[in-house]
């Protein structure tokens, strides 16, 4: 299988409730700030780099090649989601929150390698649950927009309207949800 260019999109646009208002990308571990991680690794081989954020976006310039507002404010990941679809100039968009702090780049290419043809995207499941970690192909624009103008929000509930298959990967639920989470 040849492996096709693919956009890395970087979801930022939370709230940070949990974190007591904290922009979680920006949360500094071993020496830089999660999003560093992320988007800077000589492992990396994409087109292009993008966040969508909320807040702070002349610090996630920094680190994107681009920034972008979410479709619509406050309107949870998914209006983050499609308008990294709407900016995304590669055939496949793959997708990490702001605050994964670990992150295998072996993932992009075992998605790619396991995203059936016919399927719209596949995400990753971590210990069986859903992870914020998923690959689109930019030709489901239109069905998440769609999806999204129904009142969908929620990133498990665009895996199930777009009946996304899975593919266990260890690590990839590896998120900062509560202070404690923090490794």
């Amino acid at each position: 299988m040849q492996l096709v260019e693919i956009t890395l999109g970087i979801l930022a646009g939370g709230k940070g409730q949990r974190m007591g208002g904290r922009d979680k990308g920006l949360i500094v571990t071993n020496g830089e700030p999660l999003i560093a991680r992320l988007c800077h690794s000589p492992e990396v081989s994409t087109v292009e780099v993008m966040v969508t954020c909320k807040q702070n976006p002349w610090l996630y310039q920094h680190y994107a090649d681009r920034v972008l507002c979410d479709l619509e404010y406050d309107q949870g990941p998914l209006a983050g989601v499609v308008a990294m679809l709407y900016a995304c100039q590669s055939p496949l968009l793959f997708i990490l929150p702001c605050d994964q702090q670990t992150f295998d780049h072996r993932w992009i290419s075992q998605l790619q390698i396991a995203l059936e043809p016919q399927a719209l995207g596949i995400y990753a499941r971590d210990n069986s649950r859903h992870t914020a970690c998923f690959m689109l192909r930019k030709s489901a624009l239109v069905t998440v927009q769609r999806i999204y103008d129904e009142g969908c929000r929620s990133l498990a509930g665009l895996y199930r309207e777009l009946e996304l298959p899975s593919l266990g990967i260890d690590g990839a639920g590896c998120d900062i949800d509560e202070p404690e989470d923090r490794v």
